[in-house]
């Protein structure tokens, strides 16, 4: 009894629980049915505003080419005849928030202004038939009787054609060969006249990977800056660029500070004889400052002016002197204590013979020397005392009798 009593009890829950299981699905299902009739309305609602807008866009259009088409002149004839294209009907440019200038035409740098032209065609979307009228406009100098003789023989009827005539006429010549040009290029000047014929060479060359351009590019650098450029290993053309002309600037400033410096004159020294050659002193005249100097001038005497404190003394003299058992250089008796009170430095002359036999010359050049005249008063003079080689007499200058004291060492 118990087993059926604790059966019945499990059954009755499980009862409950598939009801209140249905009853959440039941809940969700209508939930979902709801959501899926607003997605459904949302999207017809989404649809119709995007027929609604497709339709004012189209309208909007009509009447800008309504307007454009009103707006256009009337064709006219040129002086070459009526084109052929003219009379094909002409679709207008897309409309821009930014307006250009079509390039004119005056029969130089033809490969710039196809360039140019095809930019601006590609911008406003012109068609095939409308570009040649277009071009043709912007034709000047030369390049419009030149128009003119092709149109009345043979016309041109498509872009391309007149592209190619351009090109033929205008353009390099057909001959030259723009690779082995740009193979052969070397830096002349700076580096950015280099860049600059290398990329008008490039772009005439076609097929060339980007190692093979920057090699090329790296090689006709000058010595110096290649070998520094290609050890900073450079990965692009415009770092190698960066870096050509960083070093340019760096060899262009070290020129400039060793041609500011003034160079300085070396003579070597030789063991053969000197020969001084004495140039003309150059005469300053900048203005000299009238302020004092802030030490006294050292008073050196110039070595043009003979040392007047040299004494020579003659065979003659010496042997006078010897036998009277005097000094040479002082009147006292001699004698092996003697001291002379008078010091001198001994000084021993040679005589070169071979002068003119010398093959190295060294030129200095002296300064300027003001020659002054300078006073000097023997020893004898200011004692009056007489010895050996003066002489004193009276003599007159004029009515004034003077005494006149001649002495041997001081004249």
């Amino acid at each position: 009894m118990a087993d059926n009593t604790r059966m019945k009890e499990i059954y009755a829950e499980l009862k409950k629980n598939a009801e209140a299981i249905e009853t959440v699905s039941t809940t969700l299902t209508g939930q979902i049915d709801r959501l899926e009739l607003g997605g459904n309305a949302q999207m017809l609602r989404m649809e119709e505003i995007q027929r609604s807008n497709e339709t004012q866009f189209a309208q909007l259009n009509a009447n800008i080419a309504q307007l454009l088409q009103r707006s256009s002149p009337s064709p006219t004839s040129s002086h070459g005849g009526r084109n052929s294209v003219n009379d094909q009907p002409r679709s207008s440019f897309q409309v821009r928030s930014v307006k250009l200038d079509f390039p004119r035409f005056d029969g130089k740098n033809v490969m710039d202004w196809i360039f140019k032209a095809e930019q601006f065609f590609d911008y406003y979307a012109t068609p095939d038939c409308e570009r040649l009228l277009i071009a043709s406009i912007h034709l000047d100098h030369d390049v419009v009787p030149w128009y003119q003789m092709i149109q009345k023989t043979n016309p041109f009827l498509t872009w391309s054609a007149l592209t190619r005539a351009l090109e033929l006429d205008f353009g390099p010549s057909a001959y030259d060969c723009p690779r082995a040009t740009l193979f052969k290029l070397q830096q002349s000047g700076s580096v950015n006249d280099y860049y600059m014929q290398f990329t008008s060479l490039v772009n005439r060359v076609d097929g060339l990977s980007f190692d093979a351009i920057l090699d090329c590019f790296i090689s006709g650098l000058q010595d110096e800056i290649s070998r520094d450029v290609k050890a900073m290993e450079p990965k692009n053309l415009s770092k190698a660029v960066s870096l050509a002309k960083l070093f340019e600037e760096k060899y262009t400033a070290n020129k400039t500070k060793l041609s500011s410096t003034p160079a300085k004159n070396y003579i070597p020294p030789s063991s053969s004889n000197y020969k001084t050659q004495t140039t003309t002193p150059k005469i300053d005249n900048s203005p000299k400052s009238t302020l004092p100097p802030l030490l006294p001038t050292p008073a050196i005497k110039p070595f043009n002016i003979k040392n007047q404190n040299i004494k020579r003394i003659s065979p003659a003299e010496i042997q006078l002197r010897r036998e009277k058992n005097l000094c040479y250089f002082c009147d006292e008796k001699f004698s092996p204590a003697h001291r002379c009170p008078n010091r001198q430095v001994m000084l021993l002359q040679l005589a070169n013979e071979d002068d003119s036999q010398s093959d190295t010359t060294m030129v200095t050049e002296e300064e300027p020397i003001m020659e002054e005249d300078t006073h000097h008063l023997s020893f004898n003079a200011m004692r009056g005392s007489h010895g050996v080689g003066t002489i004193r007499f009276t003599g007159q200058i004029g009515s004034l009798q003077v005494k006149i004291l001649v002495d041997g060492g001081s004249s």
